[in-house]
C-alpha cells in the first residue's frame, strides 16, 4: 500500500513540476531558474515530500472512518445473507402432504384439485417473493395463510376450524414474510393435527402503542421439547425477528387454560 502511495505521490509531483517549469518558461523564458536540472530536481523533490506528507495526513484523518464504513458494509452483507438463508427454508412436509392430497383428488374431485393447485402456486409464489426490506404487509401474509389453511382443511376436514380477528389498521403494518404461516403450521402440527376431534385455531392481530401484537392460539399443552425436536420453524422466526428488530421484537409461547398461545410483538417502524 505504502509503495503505491509513494509512487503515486512521485508521479503527481513530476506532473506538478513539469507544469511549474512550463509556466516559468512562459513568463521568464530562458532566464527561469527552473530550467536548470538541479533546480528542477529540487522542485520535484520538494513537491514530492509535500504530497507524501499531505497523503499521510489524509489517510490518518479518514482511515478510521473508512474502516468503520467497511465494517458496516460487511455486517450488512452478512445480515442480508443470513436473512436470505432463513427465508429460503420451506417446510418440505407441507409440500409433500399437499401433493399427496392433490394426487388423491385429481380423479375424485377435479374441481377441488384444481383449486388446491392454484392455492399451492400462490403460496410458492409468495414464498419466492423478495423485498429489499424483507417485510410485507400483514394483510398479504393473512391472505396466503388463508390459502395454506384451505389446503390443510382438505386433509383435516371438519377437524380444523379457523377464526380470524385482524384489526384493519394492523393489516397495514409491515412484518417478516412467512412468519405467520410458520406459527400456523406449528399450531396445526403440534396441536390440532394430533387431536382426534381437532380444534379451533384462532389468529388475532391488534395494534398497541408502538407495536403490533400477533397471536396464534390452538388447543393443546406445552411440553418439554425432546432433545431430537429441533423446532426449526420457531427458531427461524426468532432469528429473523432478532436480525430485523434486535431486542425490540419477541416471540413467546404459553399455556392458556388447555390451549397454547404463540404471541409475537413487532415494533412499528416509522
Amino acid at each position: 500500500m505504502y509503495a503505491r502511495v509513494f509512487g503515486a505521490a512521485a508521479l503527481v509531483a513530476a506532473v506538478q513540476t513539469f507544469l511549474v517549469i512550463a509556466i516559468a518558461w512562459m513568463f521568464d523564458g530562458e532566464r527561469s531558474a527552473f530550467l536548470h536540472l538541479a533546480a528542477a530536481l529540487a522542485a520535484w523533490a520538494g513537491i514530492t515530500v509535500v504530497t507524501i506528507l499531505w497523503t499521510i495526513f489524509y489517510i490518518a484523518l479518514t482511515g478510521p472512518r473508512r474502516y468503520r464504513e467497511k465494517e458496516i458494509h460487511l455486517q450488512l452483507a452478512l445480515r442480508e445473507a443470513e436473512l436470505r438463508a432463513l427465508e429460503a427454508q420451506v417446510n418440505p412436509h407441507f409440500l409433500f402432504n399437499c401433493l399427496n392430497s392433490i394426487r388423491g383428488l385429481v380423479v375424485e374431485n377435479p374441481a377441488v384439485a384444481q383449486d388446491m393447485i392454484t392455492r399451492l402456486a400462490n403460496i410458492l409464489r409468495y414464498n419466492l417473493h423478495r423485498d429489499p426490506m424483507h417485510t410485507v404487509p400483514l394483510e398479504s401474509e393473512v391472505e396466503v395463510v388463508g390459502d395454506y389453511l384451505a389446503l390443510e382443511s382438505v386433509r383435516l376436514e371438519d377437524r380444523l376450524r379457523v377464526q380470524f380477528s385482524i384489526d384493519p389498521e394492523a393489516g397495514k403494518v409491515l412484518i417478516p414474510p412467512m412468519f405467520l404461516q410458520t406459527l400456523v403450521e406449528n399450531a396445526l402440527k403440534h396441536g390440532i393435527a394430533k387431536l382426534p376431534a381437532g380444534g379451533d385455531l384462532l389468529i388475532r392481530a391488534v395494534l398497541k402503542p408502538g407495536a403490533l401484537v400477533v397471536e396464534v392460539e390452538n388447543p393443546g399443552q406445552l411440553a418439554e421439547a425432546r432433545p431430537e425436536a429441533t423446532q426449526l420453524g420457531l427458531a427461524n422466526v426468532r432469528q429473523r425477528l432478532r436480525i430485523l428488530y434486535g431486542n425490540d421484537a419477541s416471540l413467546q409461547l404459553e399455556n392458556r387454560d388447555g390451549r397454547v398461545a404463540a404471541t409475537v410483538l413487532i415494533p412499528r417502524v416509522a
